[in-house]
């Protein structure tokens, strides 16, 4: 990249803006294509953004799979009730006194992947009642399981596993985007460096115009000065000289443009680079490509992280819509309860009814419940089927626009890399023409006007082969993009 390094020298000594701030060669950064895309990936902001979208989808997935969790419930309290002295429809006197409880309950609550509901538990109490002639003391124990299972509605899918598989899909979506946004800026960093080349070879061939009209000047005066030319041909090659100054002032200023639109690609602290002058240490070549359309769209419909986003959300649309379909089936779910008391006047024996089974008790039965008109669930589910077919079309319409935008960029691509052989050509002919030119004129078989038109030529023709470098090179990074193939051309493994 020899040209590039000394096309850069020269921007350093020349004004850049207004501000004609000189820079030491200190102050340039050689960087390829490859540490481009490296420093972007690792500090590009829309990349930050998206891996922060990430990580909120990977805790709400995290958060919504909190449905399954085991919840443990304790809860003891103390209550004390004193009665005063009361008669009976017989006239006896109903001694008052003091009773007192202590129950503590505890369990284990839940719910299985089958929607199956579960409360294991063991509850305690101990009962105390005081009067002046006697005390009593109670141990009542009581542990068992109760389970509810639905048979229709909330079967298959209820609303705490639909938030599961939505955000499931959710994490899958948000991992697509943030190969989208890669893809994306990895495609803007090749775009805008591959722009930057151009931009600093244009300054260089502005400066070898520059030279030349300089030159041609300079020999028109000494034409004049003996009396060989006349004193318009020396004005007309100084406009030329002028104009030629102009242009290298113009490519200098759009030379730093696009230096700060790709530092901003591939950094998140400006402040760093904005002193620093990038010198690309990459040149614009053309190499011949073999192109083959069907398997380009198989590519694409494969592997374009927004294709396979877009089936996702319609996968998840799905999911929504059978959720809304179960909610039309009435409720009927089986319970049952099992469980095992003991109620003494002391705890060992309380405990001994528990364990020998004494004092079982079980129960069994069914829930139904069905809205007679059910409209909330009929009207849900009208709108989930809508928002399917509506993605569904996008889904379609995007799978068109990438056969056609695929198909486009391959024929961008093919004419572009004709365009480059026909520019080179056209450079090679002025620049022999220009030659030629010259050596008529110091023979005095030209003129002063046809040296400076080949001249403004052949500067023309230059500007124009290194823009169809850069077009085509441009033209393949989009078709990579729109392949979706773009980080594999460009040998980069991403890890989320």
């Amino acid at each position: 990249m020899r040209a590039i390094t000394l096309s850069l020298g020269l921007i350093l000594s020349l004004p850049l803006g207004m501000a004609a701030q000189r820079l030491s060669t200190n102050n340039v950064r050689q960087l390829s294509l490859e540490q481009c895309i490296q420093s972007a990936l690792q500090r590009n902001f829309s990349i930050q953004i998206r891996r922060a979208d990430l990580e909120i989808a990977r805790g709400n997935l995290f958060s919504a799979t909190g449905y399954y969790d085991t919840a443990l419930d304790i809860q003891a309290s103390y209550s004390s009730l004193v009665n005063a002295n009361s008669f009976n429809q017989q006239g006896f006197v109903i001694v008052g006194g003091e009773n007192n409880a202590t129950p503590v309950t505890s369990g284990f609550t839940g719910t299985l992947p089958w929607g199956l509901h579960y409360d294991l538990g063991a509850d305690f109490s101990y009962n105390t009642s005081t009067t002046p002639t006697a005390f009593r003391q109670t141990y009542n124990m009581d542990t068992g399981i109760a389970l509810t299972q639905p048979l229709l509605r909330d079967f298959w899918i209820d609303s705490g596993r639909l938030r599961i598989k939505v955000n499931r899909s959710a994490l899958k979506q948000s991992e697509l985007e943030l190969l989208n946004e890669i893809h994306t800026v990895v495609r803007d960093v090749m775009l805008n460096y591959y722009e930057l080349v151009f931009a600093v070879e244009n300054v260089g061939v502005n400066q070898k115009a520059l030279e030349l009209a300089e030159r041609q000047a300079s020999d028109n005066k000494k034409r004049v000065e003996v009396g060989t030319l006349a004193p318009l041909d020396e004005k007309q090659a100084e406009a030329q000289a002028a104009t030629a100054r102009a242009a290298l002032i113009a490519a200098l200023q759009t030379a730093g443009t696009q230096q700060r639109v790709l530092i901003n690609l591939i950094t998140d602290n400006y402040e760093e680079w904005q002193n620093m002058r990038l010198a690309p240490s990459e040149s614009l070549v053309a190499i011949p490509q073999s192109y083959n359309l069907p398997a380009s769209w198989v590519e694409a419909l494969t592997r374009r992280p927004d294709f396979n986003r877009m089936k996702e959300q319609l996968e998840q649309k799905g999911i929504e819509v059978t959720f809304a379909k179960n909610q039309l089936y009435p409720r009927f779910d089986l319970f049952g309860t099992y469980g095992r008391r003991g109620i003494e006047p002391s705890f060992s024996d309380a405990l001994a009814d528990v364990r020998d089974e004494n004092l079982p008790r079980w129960s069994g039965g069914i829930i139904f419940s069905i809205p007679l008109e059910n409209r909330a669930a009929r009207g849900t589910l009208k709108a989930r089927r809508a928002e399917r077919e509506g993605l569904q079309t996008q889904l379609q319409q995007l799978h068109q626009d990438i056969l056609v935008n695929v198909q486009i960029a391959v024929g961008a691509a093919q004419a572009e890399f004709e365009r480059v052989g026909a520019s080179r050509e056209a450079a090679q002919a002025a620049e022999a023409a220009y030659d030629a030119e010259v050596k008529k004129l110091e023979n005095g078989k030209s003129t002063n006007f046809q040296v400076l038109d080949l001249q403004k030529k052949l500067t023309d023709a230059r500007s124009l082969h290194i823009r169809a470098l850069a077009d085509y090179n441009r033209a393949l990074t989009e078709l990579y993009f729109r392949e979706g193939t773009i980080l594999d051309r460009a040998k980069i493994k991403v890890d989320h």
